[in-house]
């Protein structure tokens, strides 16, 4: 088990698919499929303080990177596939299992601008708790906080009370 904050969490995914992708996109032409890396374990303390502190696990994940450079230099990282986890309550073992398969898309700006927009299941971890979302959502990929969404909101805190 790891305990990473959450903002390193959220920037070292971040990172860990931007490398994992790019080198694969310049030798191989657009598109670029690769496996999505699989985040580690970690454990959150995001929740309300009877909650405690939560384990997050991925379970399955089958989900790939396709990677498309434009002409003018804005890359962008087609993320689909399939993705499951499950989030443990350390104090009681209560466990949640999510479904968390986007399709979703990271886009590199050439000014250094960075979109991520989820259109499917997105389970967001961030300071304000654990939240699963069905529809579309726009993230801020620095911070992993929902800056927008449509369709259902699901309060994981709330389900491992």
């Amino acid at each position: 088990m790891n305990r990473i904050p959450l903002s390193v969490r959220a920037f070292a995914v971040f990172a860990m698919l931007l490398t994992g992708t790019s080198v694969g996109a310049s030798a191989a032409g657009n598109p670029d499929r690769q496996p999505s890396p699989t985040p580690p374990d970690i454990v959150v303390d995001v929740c309300v303080p009877s909650v405690g502190p939560v384990l997050a696990h991925i379970t399955v994940n089958r989900e790939y990177v396709k990677t498309f450079t434009e002409a003018d230099g804005t890359v962008t990282y087609a993320i689909n596939g399939a993705s499951f986890g499950t989030f443990t309550r350390l104090s009681n073992g209560a466990v949640v299992a999510v479904n968390a398969s986007g399709p979703a898309a990271i886009t590199v700006h050439p000014d250094g601008v960075v979109t991520l927009v989820e259109r499917g299941l997105l389970v967001a971890i961030n300071s304000t708790g654990i939240w699963q979302y069905a529809g579309n959502s726009i993230v801020d990929p620095a911070t992993g906080i929902v800056l927008s969404h449509s369709g259902r909101v699901t309060d994981i805190c709330q389900l491992l009370r």
